[in-house]
C-alpha cells in the first residue's frame, strides 16, 4: 500500500513538470509528409499522442529519431503513405477542458482534414489516452457519416492504450488539481465512459462486418518493462516502484490475440523506436505494408463491387460547415 501511494505521488510529481495548457486548447493536424490530393491513392497514417504528450516529443527517441520520419523514409512503404501528427493540448494536471471538449475539437479538425484530403485508406497510430481519443473519433465518424466512411479506416495501432483503464489514474482522487481528462483513464469497473465506449465499439464493428464493409483491424502493443527513467527522478526509485503504467490485460482488452505483441519497453519508450531496425518500428511497418498491399489485411478497395452493400453509396466527408435540413440525412459529396 505504501509503495502504491508513493507511486501515485511520483506520477503526480512527474505531471507537475508539464506546462499548464491554455484554457482554450488548440487542436491541429501537423503534416510530416503529405500534400493535397483528391482523391488520395496513398494511405494516410495519423499519429495521435496521449495525455501530457505532444505531436513531436511523444514519438522522439533520446537519440533524436522521430518515428513518423522513420516510416516516411522507409524504402518500401514511404512512397505509399502520407504521415500526419495530431496535436492537442492536454495534461494530467490543471486542465479545465474535459475530454469531451477535447474530443469535439479533434472531431472537427479531423473532419475538416479528411474533407480536403480524400484518402481511401487511413491508419491510426495511437499512444496511451490517444487510443481512447482514436476510438471516440471512429465512433463519431460512424454516427455522423455512416459505415461507408468509417470503412476508410483500416488499421489502428493501439500502443499501451488503457482500454480497461489504469490504476494510476486514481491519483485524481487524491490531488484536487488533477485534470478532468483523467476521468476516462480510471479502471474500467469505475469507468462508465470506458464501458460504454467498449460496448458501442463492439456493436459497430459487428455491424460493419454484417454489412459487408471493409473491416477495421486493431493491433495492440503493450509495455513489458516498468518505467526506467523520467527527467530528474532517480532510476533507483523508479526500479523500486516497478511502474507499469498500462498493464497487458488493459492494453489488449477486446483485441484479437493474433494481433497483440509485447515489447521490452516502458510506457514512454514503447513509442520511441531508435530507428528503422527497431522491433517496434518493424512490427508496425510490416503491418502497414500488408495493408497497402492488401494481402493479409485491408483486402479490396471500397469501390470494389463486393462492398456495394456497405453503407451509403459514394460516401465521403461533407464540408465541415455543411448543414442539412434533416440531421439524420447527411449530404455526401461524390
Amino acid at each position: 500500500m505504501a509503495i502504491s501511494l508513493l507511486a501515485l505521488g511520483l506520477w503526480s510529481s512527474i505531471s507537475l513538470s508539464q506546462n499548464s495548457p491554455p484554457r482554450n486548447p488548440v487542436v491541429r493536424v501537423d503534416p510530416v509528409k503529405g500534400g493535397e490530393c483528391d482523391p488520395c491513392d496513398r494511405m494516410a497514417v495519423i499519429f495521435v499522442h496521449g495525455i501530457g504528450g505532444s505531436s513531436t516529443t511523444t514519438w522522439t527517441n533520446t537519440n533524436g529519431t522521430y518515428w513518423p520520419n522513420v516510416l516516411a523514409n522507409d524504402p518500401e512503404i514511404g512512397t505509399n503513405i502520407d504521415i500526419y501528427a495530431v496535436k492537442y493540448d492536454s495534461s494530467l494536471l490543471w486542465s479545465k477542458s474535459s475530454i469531451i471538449d477535447i474530443m469535439k475539437r479533434i472531431d472537427l479538425e479531423l473532419d475538416s482534414f479528411f474533407y480536403f484530403h480524400r484518402y481511401q485508406k487511413v491508419s491510426l497510430i495511437c499512444h496511451s489516452m490517444g487510443g481512447i481519443v482514436c476510438t471516440s473519433y471512429l465512433l463519431h465518424v460512424k454516427a455522423r457519416y455512416g459505415h461507408r466512411v468509417l470503412a476508410k479506416f483500416r488499421l489502428v495501432f493501439a500502443m499501451a492504450v488503457p482500454y480497461s483503464g489504469s490504476e494510476y489514474a486514481n491519483f485524481r482522487r487524491i490531488f484536487k488539481w488533477s485534470s478532468a481528462q483523467t476521468r476516462i483513464l480510471v479502471p474500467i469497473d469505475q469507468n462508465d465512459f470506458g464501458q460504454l465506449l467498449r460496448l458501442t465499439t463492439r456493436e459497430i464493428l459487428e455491424k460493419q462486418r454484417d454489412q459487408h464493409c471493409p473491416l477495421l483491424t486493431t493491433y495492440a502493443g503493450y509495455e513489458e518493462q516498468a518505467l526506467q527513467s523520467y527527467d530528474s527522478v532517480p532510476d533507483s526509485v523508479l526500479r523500486r516502484l516497478n511502474l507499469i503504467i498500462v498493464k497487458k490485460e488493459s492494453a489488449i482488452a477486446g483485441v484479437n490475440e493474433n494481433n497483440i505483441r509485447g515489447f521490452q519497453r516502458d510506457h514512454f519508450t514503447l513509442v520511441e523506436p531508435s530507428g528503422a531496425t527497431d522491433d517496434v518500428n518493424i512490427w508496425v511497418r510490416d503491418n502497414l505494408k500488408a495493408c497497402i498491399d492488401g494481402t493479409t489485411v485491408c483486402k479490396g478497395r471500397l469501390q470494389d463491387a463486393e462492398f456495394n452493400e456497405c453503407g451509403r453509396p459514394l460516401g465521403e466527408f461533407p464540408h465541415p460547415g455543411e448543414v442539412t435540413t434533416d440531421p439524420a440525412d447527411v449530404l455526401f459529396k461524390p
